[in-house]
């Protein structure tokens, strides 16, 4: 949601003057009514009046697909523009104080499998409308997409309960940021050990911190499943 939506919901019935706070540069008329509904839909007819408005501007260069307090990073094709909103380094994805293990395997997990959004992007679309006109001489395309090829079968031979059915054309690119996020973000991690010896873990968990980033990983993938 724009913030400008969050501006013009916020109403609080009442007597007085017309609330006239400005966005984007245009100012939005609020008239504050006796009751609740009055107001709201007063709401409603100046937002409805902004976006109408807006058509008539010129498309900004970039904006917000996510608010700030979001967790969903997403790679903008338009802006060229990998995004990682301000929610994503917060607990419990990331803090300062947290071991490396937890912050690689759930934070940079993420941030790597974004990343190797821009890299696909690039390969699919390489060509004279592409984004090298000239092409990629230096890209080995050819064995990136063998690779993404046998990954999709890879996918495709997990056996599934009855009835269920997968489409891994559908979603071999997802599935494939999702292995290379896990593999950089791994690779980083042992890096940073290199750099800095000794590592904490978490108290009351008996686990490695090896073990310790992929659980991270696999609660930052599916935080909904159950244990059973």
């Amino acid at each position: 949601m724009h913030s400008c939506d969050l501006l013009e919901c916020v109403c609080v019935p009442g007597r007085g003057k017309p609330v006239a706070p400005t966005c984007d540069g245009v100012t939005v008329l609020i008239q504050l009514q006796p009751s609740f509904l009055q107001s709201f839909l007063s709401c409603v007819r100046s937002r409805r009046a902004r976006i109408i408005r807006s058509f008539l501007q010129p498309f900004p260069h970039h904006r917000w697909q996510v608010p700030p307090w979001g967790v969903n990073a997403y790679y903008s094709v338009s802006d060229h523009a990998v995004v990682f909103p301000a929610g994503l380094l917060q607990p419990p994805f990331f803090h300062p104080g947290y071991p490396r293990a937890v912050n690689f395997g759930a934070a940079g997990s993420i941030m790597a499998h974004e990343m190797l959004h821009i890299l696909y992007q690039l390969c699919e679309y390489s060509g004279p409308l592409g984004v090298f006109p000239g092409g990629c001489p230096a890209c080995d395309t050819r064995s990136l997409q063998g690779a993404l090829l046998c990954l999709e079968r890879h996918y495709a031979s997990f056996p599934l309960p009855k009835g269920i059915s997968f489409n891994g054309s559908r979603t071999f690119l997802e599935n494939a940021a999702d292995t290379g996020g896990l593999a950089i973000a791994l690779q980083a991690y042992n890096k940073r050990l290199l750099w800095y010896r000794g590592e904490t873990t978490l108290p009351h968990l008996d686990l490695s911190p090896r073990q310790l980033f992929f659980r991270s990983y696999a609660q930052e993938l599916f935080p909904a499943m159950s244990s059973a």
